[in-house]
């Protein structure tokens, strides 16, 4: 018997689920801030329980601190210098750039004052800043401490080394407890220190502050002393290099005779006075000799005085010319007027003639006056000549006696203003050395802190409420990621990309009790029919009735991935609600492995008396195998004797054919089969059937087995009308969000006759 005639080949594949070579959708899910609610919401006792913790950890750990104060003082680098010397002199103070006052911010870091500071206050006998001091207890004790957690380390020294590991500790502890800042891009400089002790912290802060000022002021007073030692011992020495040149200047004048009254030679004044007024009269010659030059080319002109009185400023010149210009017009005027021959025009044209003859003559006149002044001015400049060269020639006697004369000059007044620059510095730096101050001045001491600024509750606890928060967030998390089940309609339709078709709800015990007695589910199922028991069951008829309009399925699988998933309650309910409603009704027990539909009838059949298999195997009508539901009207079918190989039984051709026959005969059938990943059996059986619903347990089935279940039974062609949820959980059901439909089972409850 071939089992395998009826398996799709890799071409088949389902449309809503993976391909026919197992290929499955590796989408992820979108994690919503409300699924994280909800999620808070299903875990909020452990969730109270992780903050609570916490804040009890977080509370008892600040208290365990030992409290820190912390001081202020305040310093001003005032930019309102008084100087009393030049601001470029030796001794400048503090520049007021910001990287200057940067600077001091690092000064008051430093070590070097630390350590000023920790010698001046006697720190290294104070516990705090030495913890060798300290009574040691034991280790384990000591290293459990939360107050240690936070203390600075200090190993217990030895002898040899314990003054300076010592001191190197205290100074350490001491910088880390000194804080420096600057207030903005202001001059003021914040100097803050935390101790245990109120009283102490605020002593440290105006001690640092004093110790900076007292160095600023002994540093500028030092440097001031330097200075104005090393400036007098130049002045000394300028004052007798002056005296010896100004004496070496006199001796040489003297024995050359070469000084008069003014302290200058009287060959030297002669030659500059007579250099001056030959530069003037030079000056005069060319002026007068240009323009003799200019009026000689244009008196050639047609209108020479036309062009003269451009040049020269010439009355007469200027009263001939307005007359010639006069008698001109009236010239043309008469010729216009009278003719050529009129006596009129005759005597105008006469008198034109003979004013621009004395037009001509008043120009030679000119000409030759400025022929006289160039004579008068070049005779005037050979005589300055003659007088300087003799004046030189008198002068190159003492060349050489004045060249030495200015050079011993000029080595006396270089030497005399060296030394007039050093005496005014000396004078300027003693003065500055008597009013010294200091650039910086405390502008605010550092009072008693009130209140301890370590450690800061409110934040501790803001901090450890976080972390407890994250750790709370955490929990759920884990839990959520161990906790595997599908619990929401959205998580079947986005994981198993199926329907989910109903939620059955689970019985409490309470709800299974009637008259002192307790029923079982798929006895509930009849005795409260209008529960919501009983109400999921016609929701699930109704499912698998409009998964075909066309043509309802009569023969429906029951099955799931695992055994123990409320399979056969469900099939066995299913069939009693169909019975009751009034259809004809067939429940055929399919799991020939593990039967276990006897087991709802007490032992009163057993499995391996008659059956489906007896049916198979030698043709036994079904009515002398099946019998009654002692509840209603629905025939069952149990399995019988346990076959060799069940998937051969189940994938025989008789098994097809007597479906066939079943489809006549009743209006629905119910067939309980094995879970599908352990055996083949309902894989098998799955494509002879009209449909199959997938049973998974809310919040046990795990979501892979029941991917892999559904994707087994998509690969041997099954059709799968769709997924039901059992056991549902109303209760808890709403704590995953409306993705269930029982997120409102509260408010409609009454509807339902659960009682």
């Amino acid at each position: 018997m071939n089992i395998h005639r009826n398996l799709p080949y890799a071409d088949v594949a389902d449309p809503n689920g993976p391909d026919a070579q197992g290929t499955t959708d590796s989408s992820e899910d979108i994690v919503e801030i409300g699924e994280i609610l909800q999620a808070i919401r299903r875990h909020w006792i452990g969730v109270v329980i992780i903050l609570i913790l916490g804040l009890l950890a977080a509370f008892y750990w600040n208290s365990t601190l030992t409290p820190r104060y912390t001081a202020t003082a305040t310093v001003l680098i005032d930019p309102q210098e008084t100087r009393l010397i030049d601001r470029e002199a030796a001794l400048s103070g503090i520049p007021h750039d910001s990287a200057s006052i940067d600077s001091q911010v690092e000064i008051l870091r430093s070590r070097g004052l630390a350590e000023r500071a920790v010698d001046r206050l006697e720190l290294l006998n104070d516990p705090e800043f030495n913890p060798s001091l300290l009574p040691r207890g034991p280790a384990l004790v000591s290293y459990l401490d939360p107050r240690n957690w936070f203390s600075d380390p200090m190993p217990r020294p030895t002898v040899s080394n314990f003054s300076s590991r010592s001191r190197d500790g205290a100074i350490g502890r001491f910088q880390r407890r000194l804080g420096i800042d600057r207030r903005g891009l202001t001059y003021a400089i914040a100097i803050s220190f935390t101790a245990e002790s109120p009283e102490k912290a605020a002593l440290i802060a105006n001690a640092v502050s004093e110790i900076y000022i007292n160095d600023q002021f002994e540093a500028r007073l030092a440097a001031a002393r330097r200075v104005n030692g090393w400036i007098s011992e130049q002045t000394e020495t300028m004052r007798e290099e002056v005296r010896v040149a100004e004496q070496a200047v006199a001796d040489f004048a003297r024995a050359n005779n070469l000084l008069n009254a003014e302290g200058s030679s009287l060959n030297d004044q002669r030659i500059t006075q007579i250099n001056q007024q030959l530069v003037g009269a030079r000056a005069d010659f060319s002026q007068v000799q240009l323009t003799y030059n200019q009026i000689r080319r244009l008196a050639q002109d047609a209108d020479p005085a036309a062009r003269v009185s451009e040049i020269i400023e010439s009355d007469s010149i200027n009263q001939l010319r307005q007359q010639h210009s006069e008698l001109v017009r009236r010239e043309a005027e008469y010729a216009a007027r009278y003719g050529e021959r009129h006596p009129e025009l005759i005597n105008v044209r006469q008198e034109v003639s003979e004013l621009s003859l004395e037009i001509d003559r008043e120009v030679q006149r000119i000409i030759a006056r400025l022929r006289n002044d160039v004579a008068v001015a070049q005779a005037r400049v050979r005589s300055f000549e003659a007088d300087l060269q003799e004046l030189e020639q008198t002068q190159a006697v003492n060349n050489e006696s004045s060249i030495q004369l200015r050079e011993l000059e000029r080595n006396a007044e270089v030497a005399r203003t060296f030394y007039e620059t050093y005496l005014v510095r000396l004078n300027e730096t003693a003065i500055q050395q008597e009013f010294q101050a200091s650039d910086a001045r405390v502008i605010s001491h550092a009072g008693i802190p009130l209140g301890s600024s370590f450690p800061n509750t409110r934040v501790n606890l803001a901090l450890g409420a976080m972390i407890s928060l994250i750790l709370a967030l955490a929990y759920v998390f884990v839990i959520e990621w161990i906790d595997r089940g599908i619990r929401t309609r959205d998580q079947v339709e986005s994981i198993l990309k199926l329907p989910q078709i109903t939620a059955i709800p689970t019985l409490t015990r309470n709800s299974l009790s009637k008259d002192g007695q307790r029923l079982a589910p798929e006895e509930y199922v009849i005795s409260k029919p209008l529960s919501a028991y009983g109400e999921s069951l016609r929701s699930l008829r109704a499912a698998l009735d409009l998964s075909n309009i066309d043509s309802p399925p009569k023969i429906v699988l029951v099955t799931s991935s695992l055994p123990n998933e409320g399979k056969t309650t469900t099939a066995l309910s299913l069939a009693r609600s169909s019975a009751a409603s009034g259809a004809k009704t067939l429940l055929i027990d399919a799991d020939l492995r593990h039967p276990s539909l006897h087991e709802v009838f007490d032992g009163r059949i057993q499995p391996n008396e008659v059956g489906l298999v007896n049916i198979l195997a030698d043709g036994t009508p079904i009515d002398r195998v099946s019998f009654k539901d002692p509840l209603t009207d629905l025939d069952i079918l149990l399995g019988g004797p346990r076959p060799t190989i069940p998937a051969d039984v189940l994938g025989s051709e008789k098994m097809e054919a007597f479906l066939d026959y079943l489809r006549d005969q009743y209006d629905f059938v119910v067939i309980d089969s094995a879970p599908v990943l352990p055996v083949i059996d309902s894989r098998i059986l799955a494509p002879l059937v009209d449909t199959t619903v997938f049973i998974a347990q809310w919040h046990r089935t795990p979501k892979d087995a029941a991917k892999n279940g559904i994707r087994h039974l998509q690969e041997f062609g099954a059709r799968i009308a769709g997924v039901a949820l059992t056991q549902v959980d109303l209760g808890r059901q709403k704590q995953y969000g409306y993705g269930s439909n029982y997120y409102y089972y509260n408010r409609y409850r009454d509807y339902y006759l659960d009682k």
